[in-house]
Order: C-alpha cells, then sequence, then structure tokens
C-alpha cells in the first residue's frame, strides 16, 4: 500500500494513518495519570513488622519494606530495616 499522495489521491486519503497515530501529549497524560494511581496505591497499603531489638509490633508502609529503607520502631526508637 503506497501511502504517499499522487496525482489521484487527495490529502484525505491519509486520514486513516494519521488517526492511528496517537500525539505524544495523550500518552505522556496517560502515564502521568498511571503514575500518579501507582503512587496512590502503593502508599495506601501498610504492613505489621517486628522490630528486631525490642520485639514491638508496628504497621508500616509496604513500600519502605520493598525499596529497603530504614523503619523507625515506636517501641524502643531504634532504626531497622526489615526483610521480607
Amino acid at each position: 500500500m503506497n501511502l504517499l499522495p499522487d496525482s489521484r489521491r487527495n490529502r484525505h486519503t491519509l486520514l486513516p494513518l494519521r488517526a492511528m497515530v496517537r500525539p505524544v501529549h495523550e500518552e505522556l497524560i496517560i502515564m502521568s495519570i498511571l503514575d500518579y494511581a501507582m503512587k496512590l496505591i502503593g502508599g495506601a497499603s501498610t504492613t505489621t513488622v517486628t522490630c528486631p531489638n525490642c520485639g514491638f509490633k508496628s504497621t508500616q508502609a509496604a513500600s519502605k519494606i520493598r525499596l529497603k529503607q530504614a523503619m523507625l520502631c515506636p517501641g524502643c526508637k531504634s532504626l531497622f530495616v526489615a526483610s521480607r
């Protein structure tokens, strides 16, 4: 299929091809909405974690466990990194 217009075709023959191509700004909007939703869902989930020093159980963000970030024990105020 030749997509180049010639003397027998007009500019409207290329319309279906243009309709298939999505503008870049629409893709950016969709990705920003998906990023926002993932942050909202990821930040809302919590997990119960046990402190390795004092054994105190507390709720911490699941994202901190997944990213291996330091957590503060509310019982003994020590910093620790929980394993999965």
